[in-house]
């Protein structure tokens, strides 16, 4: 009897383990096709900004409610939407503009799949047309003059101009001078006595119709030995008329001192 029992529990335990597989395929393998279905790769495929840098747009696929959105450190998911069709679009909002620089965005759907995506603010477009050239400014300050250049080549000589006319002629000039000529010079020497009280005149005197043109007096002419000496005084020297130049001289401390006088002669008109 006891046989008979196990036996029993053995063919329920057997008809258990048949409806239990059925039961998982049913229950899990279901699911697990539904999952490979929605499981579609997240891809980022570009990303654009409004003028006022405050709405960041998301262009890919495989987005999907329940996903999330992070701009460098910071989870922005809460302001963000998903948009467009094929839930392709996810448009996100901010207060104020975003700062410039270059940020990861990172964007992941409802399995935890995700795609990493550099962002660099501003965002540059491509280069749009050139527009119309705008009106000339105002001229700026005069600059400061520059260093001198090198010299230019010599230009081409110019062709010979017309002679002009001759002009009249000018008045008579004054008559000049009359000139000198053949200068030479006479010298007369004398003895000069030592006591003041006493002069002592000699004078140069021009010849041959020659005329006096300067002349001159020396108290110290020649050599005298006896020391201490000291020359006479030149008391004076001044022409003596047109031929004569007249020296007189006084003093000294010695006898018979060597003195001198010179006339300046020449052929004069």
């Amino acid at each position: 009897m006891s046989l008979s029992k196990n036996v029993g529990a053995m063919r329920r335990d057997t008809r258990l383990n048949k409806i239990s597989k059925t039961l998982f395929h049913s229950i899990f393998l279901l699911p697990l096709t539904s999952y490979a279905a929605l499981a579609a790769n997240v891809t980022v495929f570009s990303t654009s900004l409004d003028p006022t840098q405050t709405i960041l747009t998301i262009n890919g696929s495989g987005f999907t409610p329940g996903g999330r959105v992070f701009l460098g450190s910071n989870e922005i998911t809460a302001q963000c939407k998903l948009t467009g069709s094929a839930n392709s679009t996810i448009s996100c909002s901010f207060a104020s503009s975003i700062a410039q620089g270059t940020y990861r965005l990172l964007v992941t759907n409802l399995q935890s799949q995700s795609d990493v995506f550099d962002l660099t603010v501003p965002i540059v477009g491509p280069k749009g047309p050139a527009g119309p050239t705008g009106p000339a400014g105002p001229a700026g300050p005069t600059g400061l003059k520059g260093s001198d250049g090198p010299a230019g080549p010599q230009g081409l000589q110019g062709a010979p101009g017309l002679q002009g006319v001759q002009g009249p002629a000018g008045p008579q000039g004054m008559q000049g001078v009359a000139g000198v000529s053949h200068i030479r010079t006479v010298l007369v020497t004398g003895i000069s006595s030592p006591y003041y009280t006493t002069h002592t005149r000699i004078e140069a005197a021009c010849s041959g119709g020659q005329k006096l043109i300067g002349g001159g007096c020396d108290a110290v002419f020649g050599y005298y030995k006896d020391a201490p000496y000291d020359p006479p005084v030149i008391d004076k020297a001044t022409p003596g008329g047109d031929t004569t130049f007249v020296c007189s001289f006084k003093g000294g401390t010695g006898g018979h001192m060597p003195i001198a006088a010179v006339a300046i002669c020449a052929d004069a008109q």
